[in-house]
């Protein structure tokens, strides 16, 4: 719902046609006291018809194939994540990590395959992960839904959208000031429940938006917080598969296959996401557009980590074995021995990633082309700055040292790390 301005006239031809059809002759005295009036305060409904027309005219008028979605007004985007958002269009579906939409897969690609573009354009990307792998796309848990104007999904590749997507390319548009209203103001504030934690957490955002009364000239600018408590509880399987034991008939022993270790695992974390933007907007001409755009991201994601694990590769032997055909290992009791239970509790106290982006883009419209350009710059970092980590694993098993070979004097570390194991699937399937 929307207060909206209007001229009299409009009004006036209204409230002229509701009248004279009870009064015929007092309506024009009644419309010249309404011209006396500079305007009328109205209130106007709005749906949700003009956003699914401007999705359905990106796709129509592109050169590929191409999906969007569209929000008409600031904050209807159709989910609170962007990323929730993608996942109603078809052939994409999104990873999520701890409860929240961190990639794309389009078309069954990994996420890393995918482009992510803020504005068409690449934007430095890290995570808050230390051990996390590098890739190539920007984090949608950086970016506010509020900010967010358009989505689009390029399936296949076109000349003025970057190349190195295998999968897909996602562009993420922002709101311009030309755009909205002069002196649009939206304030947003909500709260978050954590089922699993019992914990309440706030969140908000503020955009305010003004261009001068030729609309040649406007300035945009916007900024959200949001506070969330997330976590699971999980049994989890760490390390590749592999044979801990092979066959020997000699002491009826079947080959046992499993990973490495089965884990269980309490996972809690509390995040903060700040989002800023500022965006100056000058279009001396009709067809002509320059655009100054800088965005602010930071993300940060203190945690703690338990995890018991039980190491069946250090068992001394495994019985009632049951292997499918492919030689892999459905159902076994493995005879503990070394140093089968393992505690690991992991505090991070200092994990984020933050991103600046700055960019000057400029278009010009002619009659059979356009051209455009931009020049900017983007950086970013992130990781572990501060933790610890240890295992906890016992050091005697009756007195005596325990045998593991590798660890002759039993073990434990600080900052350690659990050995990964590589999985063979042709052997194993």
């Amino acid at each position: 719902m929307k207060i909206k301005h209007t001229k009299a006239p409009f009004r006036l031809s209204i409230l002229a046609i509701c009248t004279s059809t009870l009064f015929s002759a007092p309506t024009t005295s009644y419309a010249q006291e309404v011209d006396a009036t500079d305007d009328i305060e109205t209130i106007e409904v709005r749906g949700i018809r003009r956003s699914l027309e401007a999705s359905m005219n990106t796709k129509r008028f592109a050169d590929g194939v191409v999906d969007a979605i569209t929000a008409e007004d600031i904050g209807k985007f159709p989910d609170k994540n962007i990323g929730d958002a993608l996942q109603r269009i078809s052939g994409v579906t999104v990873d999520r990590q701890y409860g929240e939409v961190s990639g794309v897969t389009i078309r069954g690609t990994a996420p890393e395959q995918s482009r992510v573009l803020l504005n068409g354009q690449t934007v430095a990307s890290t995570s808050w992960y230390d051990l996390g792998p590098a890739t190539r796309t920007f984090n949608m848990e950086l970016l506010s839904a509020e900010q967010v104007s358009a989505v689009e999904v390029f399936k296949t590749p076109e000349a003025n959208i970057e190349e190195g997507a295998l999968g897909g390319t996602v562009n993420l548009t922002t709101r311009k000031p030309l755009d909205l209203d002069t002196n649009t103001l939206m304030v947003s504030a909500e709260l978050a429940r954590s089922s699993l934690y019992d914990e309440t957490d706030p969140g908000g955002s503020v955009l305010f938006s003004w261009k001068d009364d030729n609309e040649k000239f406007g300035v945009l600018a916007a900024y959200s917080y949001e506070q969330l408590t997330s976590g699971r509880h999980v049994l989890e399987s760490i390390g590749g598969y592999y044979e801990y034991f092979a066959e020997d008939q000699s002491t009826n022993q079947q080959s046992t296959v499993g990973a490495w270790s089965i884990g269980s695992q309490a996972f809690k974390a509390e995040r903060e996401r700040t989002s800023a933007q500022l965006t100056a907007q000058f279009t001396p001409i009709d067809n002509t557009e320059f655009v100054v755009d800088y965005f602010r991201f930071e993300f940060d994601n203190p945690h703690v980590n338990h995890n018991f694990l039980t190491v069946s590769a250090r068992g001394m032997g495994s019985s009632n074995v049951v292997n499918n055909s492919l030689g892999g290992t459905e159902q076994a009791t493995i005879e503990p021995g070394y140093a089968s239970i393992i505690y690991n509790p992991v505090v991070r106290n200092a994990v984020n990633m933050k991103a600046d982006v700055l960019n000057l883009s400029g278009k010009y419209v002619g009659d059979s082309f356009t051209l455009s350009g931009v020049i900017g710059q983007s950086t970013s970092d992130g990781g572990t700055q501060f933790g610890a980590s240890s295992w906890w694993i016992p050091a005697t098993d009756e007195g005596d040292k325990i045998g593991d070979p590798a660890f002759p004097d039993g073990q434990n570390s600080t900052d350690g790390g659990l050995p990964m194991m590589q999985q063979d699937p042709t052997k194993y399937g």
